[in-house]
């Protein structure tokens, strides 16, 4: 398992597909401004020598801000379309999250409900929750 350091903590490293290329991400825990749960992707910036990664970037946002009928804090709407349609089930269950059987209409879409409860994203459980 590869491990990146980003803001004191160390996070496991994903490999996902996208737009016909391989990246290697991390996923970090925020909050969005009404307190729920949101996923962000970062890309790690390879520099030759993955053990030597020196920044990130944005990659995207697994979540998206559909918070009216969450329950609890570990529950999350994933975007899964759009430039999310080729990663974001995968990296969603590769980091801990079971597909609930809930889903809203978003214009078009339909964005699935996942639980977070198992969240793995740490590299060493010390390392923030």
């Amino acid at each position: 398992m590869n491990t990146y350091k980003h803001n004191g903590k160390l996070y496991r490293v994903f490999s996902i597909t996208a737009f016909n290329r391989y990246y290697n991400v991390i996923v970090t825990k925020e909050q969005y401004l009404n307190g729920k749960l949101a996923l962000m992707v970062l890309n790690l910036i390879d520099n030759g020598d993955f053990n030597n990664q020196t920044r990130t970037e944005l990659f995207g946002m697994l979540t998206t801000n559909i918070s009216s009928c969450l329950s609890n804090d570990t529950e999350a709407f994933v975007k899964t379309y759009s430039e999310n349609e080729e990663w974001a089930e995968d990296l969603a269950v590769a980091i801990g999250g079971i597909k609930e059987n809930i889903s809203v209409p978003a214009g078009y879409e339909e964005i699935p409900l996942y639980d977070f409860n198992n969240l793995n994203i740490y590299a060493d459980e010390n390392s923030g929750s």
